[in-house]
């Protein structure tokens, strides 16, 4: 039987955080571009090497997670607001057990946790959190959630176990899609995603995954060749995956930049010029690269991550081919964007620093006001590279 804990608002939310937990200098009361979505961590808090990495949404409710030092270790916490509102509450699970991954799926948060494998299902409308009993062994970490044919899925690992267990629930029993062990043992998956009947699963850096019901075994999916010779620029590293125009669609963190599935081969969007240089191949990227994070708001694909942390959309159809800086001359965002999501018109960044949130409703002008960057920009200082065309 689950057990189901209802939140009270001792044990779960400690309320009105207002302006986060740190000061935001940056509010600004504009009408355009990006502005201070309320959330901004304190000079204690990135002094001790603290930041926020992810965030998601469930309907009108925004998430946010952390992650800290604690006695040496990462932990992490979960954030959460009413779209358009600035003061945040701290989401706590039961046990205070701490949070590791989480998929949404209104009107449900899954939260994953780091210490017991255990996937906890927590109701955005009354506020409970149900244990959704996975059985596994204590000392697991849930590394990464998706959702296939309307079970969960949930990646377990533990640098002191010899299994890989990918628990998929079905009529609320889990079953273990994984028991042949082909699935790298040495890596998770981080993202998972469902594509015309195959369940797509990212890892750090052992490329993308395949498996549907009728599979035996996992299928590994070639990874895109690299513009680079060294093996640290290889095309095993995706970030984010996304469905778009019914296509699937794959971030690498490196200069594969934003792929294409075709089959099973990839297709870049906007292709790198590969020149020599000193004995090495350089590429001359058209197109965002070291993908972190990717999100769809109605025609358009937006893709951010390192180096220019600056969101990036694809400005098809109101131009024929290219991307655009997002805002960039009022972003105030740093160095990397690590998570976005967009919640109705507005779309908000995780960054290391702070929370930001941008008002699509601007974005198609945004889109005609500037030309496409010639190439990716390799500082913060990206905003530079922009030309208006007025």
């Amino acid at each position: 039987m689950k057990k189901v804990v209802v939140a009270t608002a001792a044990l779960l939310f400690v309320s009105c955080v207002s302006g986060g937990h740190g000061t935001d200098p940056n509010k600004t009361n504009s009408d355009w571009g990006w502005r201070s979505a309320g959330l901004t961590a304190s000079s204690t808090d990135l002094d001790s090497n603290a930041g926020y990495i992810n965030i998601t949404h469930v309907g009108n409710r925004v998430f946010v997670m952390d992650s800290r030092l604690v006695s040496g270790l990462r932990k992490y916490r979960i954030f959460t607001t009413l779209q358009g509102a600035s003061s945040w509450d701290s989401l706590v699970l039961p046990n205070q057990l701490t949070p590791y991954s989480w998929y949404p799926d209104s009107p449900s948060l899954y939260v994953g946790t780091e210490e017991t494998g255990d996937v906890w299902k927590y109701n955005v409308n009354d506020k409970s959190w149900v244990d959704m009993n996975t059985g596994a062994d204590s000392g697991f970490a849930v590394q990464g959630l998706g959702m296939f044919e309307g079970g969960l899925v949930a990646c377990l690992a533990s640098p002191y176990k010899y299994t890989r267990p990918i628990l998929w629930n079905q009529s609320n029993k889990w079953i273990d899609i994984n028991k042949t062990g082909q699935f790298p043992i040495s890596r998770s998956f981080h993202t998972g995603i469902e594509y015309h009947g195959t369940f797509y699963a990212a890892t750090y850096d052992t490329g993308v995954w395949a498996w549907t019901p009728s599979d035996s075994m996992w299928r590994k999916i070639q990874d895109p060749s690299s513009p680079f010779d060294s093996a640290v620029h290889d095309g095993k590293f995706p970030r984010t995956m996304v469905v778009f125009n019914d296509s699937l669609y794959v971030g690498y963190y490196n200069n594969n930049g934003i792929q294409k599935l075709l089959g099973n081969t990839w297709s870049r969007m906007d292709s790198c010029a590969v020149y020599p240089s000193g004995g090495t191949k350089i590429a001359n990227c058209a197109g965002p690269v070291h993908a972190y994070t990717s999100a769809i708001w109605n025609n358009h694909l937006i893709v951010s991550g390192y180096y220019s942390s600056i969101p990036v959309v694809d400005m098809a159809p109101a131009k024929p081919k290219g991307w655009s800086l997002l805002g960039g001359d009022t972003w105030k965002g740093g160095f990397t964007t690590y998570d976005m999501t967009v919640v109705g018109d507005t779309l908000y960044t995780a960054s290391w620093e702070a929370v930001w949130k941008y008002p699509l409703s601007q974005l198609d002008s945004a889109v005609k006001m500037y030309s496409a960057y010639p190439q990716y920009p390799s500082s913060s200082s990206a905003a530079t590279a922009l030309t208006k065309n007025k």
